[in-house]
């Protein structure tokens, strides 16, 4: 009963951090790592947009699109008798209307959506980080299902929105991780465990894209990344909105202090770049790694629809250990 309860407390950590991540990040989306610096020294708390940015009309503590499309995800695998791509669908076209903030890539093929079908409406060079964010639910449940039809759904469901070889590829992988995060799978407490850690999810293929290598190399080369200071790493490795940025500095972001929810979480909030995916990915993988007892109070608090979030979660708990 109680590694239950601890699993279930994984669960809770990986979709409320993950909000909070994107709300803490929300406000500075975009900004340099030096911008930020200089106009708010060392974020540790929820902030209100500038007034000239596109979402200024939200709340210190409220989060974007990507904990929406992830809401939407999980309510697809959670509210249907089966699992299936028609019942993503219309979660998605269901969340369109009160999305704040997606990509263009998202924009353009929620458009499309209702129009075409999920089979056309993706779009095919699309190397943005919001189709892990939005499908690692579903990654998660085929993990833990490892059917072939559950694969299958995955690459329909990321195919959605983005086409391209990474963003498959990087659906894949950060459903393992969150997997084994969850079934404390990895330990993160030496050295040596850290080396481990980056060799397990870069090994290459030979039918890797070259987005695919260079995602990859990234992940490989973490490990020596963690003695650089935070501006070095922001030159070195980027924080743009791409997956091959964002999923390695949030990695960073989590294995510089991968017992510590708050010290993880405000780090990825400072380095600027994409910061609310950046930090809505290291928010999943800390909260999913310590579990929601480790995440402050004070966060989740003042989190928008914090008690709606932890009954999400728990809705795709039993989904998956169902």
């Amino acid at each position: 009963m109680e590694s239950e309860i601890t699993l279930s407390h994984k669960y809770q950590g990986m979709i409320v951090g993950a909000a909070i991540g994107d709300a803490l990040g929300m406000p500075v989306e975009n900004l340099s790592h030096q911008e930020i610096k200089e106009r708010y020294g060392f974020i540790q708390y929820y902030l209100k947009p500038d007034r000239r940015s596109k979402l200024s009309f939200l709340k210190p503590g409220q989060y974007t699109d990507d904990t929406q499309l992830m809401i939407a995800t999980i309510r697809g695998l959670t509210k249907y008798q089966h699992h299936g791509l028609d019942s993503l669908v219309t979660e998605l076209l269901s969340s369109k209307p009160s999305l704040r903030g997606a990509g263009q890539a998202t924009w353009t093929a929620l458009n499309r959506l209702q129009e075409v079908g999920p089979k056309e409406s993706g779009v095919e060079k699309a190397e943005g980080a919001g189709a892990m964010t939005r499908v690692a639910p579903l990654a998660v449940l085929a993990y833990k299902k490892s059917d072939l039809g559950y694969e299958l759904l995955v690459e329909d469901a990321t195919s959605i929105t983005h086409k391209s070889d990474i963003a498959k590829a990087s659906v894949f992988l950060y459903g393992r991780i969150l997997t084994n995060l969850l079934n404390s799978f990895i330990d993160l407490k030496s050295e040596n465990s850290l080396k481990n850690f980056a060799d397990a999810y870069s090994k290459e293929s030979t039918k890797d894209s070259s987005s695919v290598v260079l995602l990859k190399q990234k992940i490989r080369n973490l490990p020596s990344a963690l003695t650089m200071t935070d501006e070095n790493f922001v030159e070195k490795f980027g924080t743009s909105g791409s997956v091959s940025d964002v999923l390695p500095a949030a990695l960073y972001c989590f294995l510089k202090s991968p017992l510590n929810f708050e010290e993880s979480i405000f780090r990825s909030v400072n380095l600027g770049g994409d910061a609310d995916t950046i930090a809505f990915v290291t928010g999943q993988l800390s909260g999913t790694y310590n579990g929601i007892e480790n995440i402050p109070h004070y966060l989740i608090n003042k989190l928008e629809n914090n008690q709606q979030l932890k009954q999400y979660s728990l809705d795709l708990y039993r989904e998956v250990h169902s």
